[in-house]
């Protein structure tokens, strides 16, 4: 029997969280979709037992310098995000004062970044999911122009791409996630893969100031990091925990 609980974010007020980088607006924003959506999490079956995830989830970050100034660019999704949105990032642009300016909210990454240097600028490429109506593939580019803005660009991979890539059997694009983005990227040559480290924190954690960061257990989806054995003291604590009212 699936059990509904409501997301936790959706009963948080706007807590400040202790650190520099964007948690608060970040939070903050999907408390307020959750409370004009009503977004809700279910227990889930998995082989065969109904597990229920911990309040509130999960929250990921990917740091990385997109454009060399010394700061570190934050990446950031939660569970619920990734479950609805397929992988779906919000990128922040990081500065020296310690401020963090939102750039993009949909960014689907699947673990890796494709990178190459044009006219002295790095220009970042991710493999985006099959679209509904073609089936196919497409390229997004973004990068960071001199003047600070964020740009972007998108190349649609055609179905004669598609049917070279996969060897004349189209059929086989769109089914195996990370090696098919691997075949797209060197076919049509985006790039060089940027690996991405990909942490997490328990959202409860971080509104009470005592989260840990810790790597992603590679056993389990980002959706499923609730089975970690690592994470299991820290899940337990937040059994008892109540949120403040808003």
């Amino acid at each position: 029997m699936k059990i509904k609980l409501l997301l936790l974010s959706s009963l948080l007020p706007f807590v400040h969280i202790r650190g520099s980088e964007p948690f608060d607006s970040y939070l903050h924003e999907l408390n307020q979709e959750a409370a004009d959506n009503m977004w809700w999490v279910f227990s889930k079956e998995i082989n065969g037992v109904t597990v229920t995830p911990p309040k509130g989830g999960y929250l990921f970050r990917i740091k990385i310098d997109l454009n060399d100034d010394g700061v570190d660019d934050v990446f950031l999704t939660t569970d619920d995000e990734v479950t609805k949105a397929g992988e779906s990032w919000t990128l922040y642009r990081g500065s020296t004062s310690g401020t963090y300016t939102k750039l993009n909210d949909n960014i689907s990454l699947n673990g890796v970044l494709w990178v190459k240097t044009d006219g002295g600028v790095k220009k970042y490429s991710y493999v985006s999911p099959q679209e509904k109506d073609t089936g196919l593939e497409s390229i997004s580019t973004f990068w960071i122009d001199a003047l600070g803005t964020f740009q972007t660009s998108t190349q649609r991979v055609t179905a004669a791409q598609s049917t070279a890539i996969n060897g004349g059997d189209q059929t086989l694009l769109g089914t195996n996630g990370l090696s098919d983005a691997n075949k797209i990227a060197q076919y049509l040559k985006i790039g060089t893969p940027v690996a991405l480290s990909i942490q997490k924190a328990l959202v409860g954690m971080l509104y009470q100031n005592t989260a840990t960061w810790r790597a992603v257990n590679s056993n389990f989806t980002l959706s499923q990091q609730f089975l970690d054995p690592a994470d299991a003291a820290d899940i337990e604590s937040l059994a008892s925990w109540t949120p403040p009212s808003p």
